[in-house]
């Protein structure tokens, strides 16, 4: 229930943020693959970022100007990257998302985001990235129940690492009223104290 509550959630925030995602940013050519860069070989961990550390240590370490950062114009406490990360291995570009938790300020969540106008590149892109997932973390514990790209409005995979931190890989599809209609998200976040991890 918790699961499906979270999905929709996400879905009605991409109905209206979807739309307003542009193609005029800056690439910036990651040195690691994608899988490298959500996972510290112990724990799922977005692009080596410590888990609660404050707004601006983390745009410290992603150089990233504050002046140029971008707020989420939906979910409190998150922010866009002014810039997308190209991903060679892959062949695709993803923009960088991060949320904070307000009170006290630090980092708890991060995300790689990428929508498409043509069906058809969305399901290439799924594949692509599916299979990179699954094959770096064949040795994780893994809930995917009937996942299908397809499955309007979303699908998605998780695995969970030892220490109850999590990775959530999600698609959207048919999403009403966005220029680019198909999505995915690539979700990393530490435990939270309040879950309990599935066995």
């Amino acid at each position: 229930m918790y699961k499906k509550l979270v999905l929709y959630l996400i879905f009605c925030a991409l109905v209206i943020v979807t739309g307003c995602a542009g193609d005029s940013k800056d690439n910036i050519v990651s040195q690691v693959p994608l899988v490298k860069t959500l996972f510290n070989g112990e724990s799922f961990q977005f692009r080596d970022i410590e888990w609660f550390i404050n707004e601006d240590e983390l745009l410290k370490q992603e150089n990233i100007n504050k002046d140029d950062i971008e707020a989420h114009l939906v979910i409190p406490g998150g922010y866009r990257s002014p810039y997308t990360v190209r991903f060679e291995e892959l062949e695709l570009n993803m923009e960088a998302r991060y949320i904070f938790h307000d009170e006290p300020n630090m980092f708890v969540s991060g995300s790689y985001y990428l929508a498409f106008e043509n069906k058809e590149e969305y399901l290439v892109a799924v594949e692509k990235v599916k299979g990179a997932l699954e094959a770096e973390f064949v040795s994780i514990q893994k809930s995917q129940g009937d996942f299908n790209p397809l499955q309007s409005p979303s699908s998605s995979i998780i695995w969970w690492a030892e220490d109850g931190s999590m990775l959530t890989f999600m698609t959207f599809v048919d999403i009403p009223d966005a220029e680019k209609p198909h999505a995915i998200i690539i979700k990393v976040a530490p435990r939270h104290p309040s879950l309990d991890m599935p066995r």
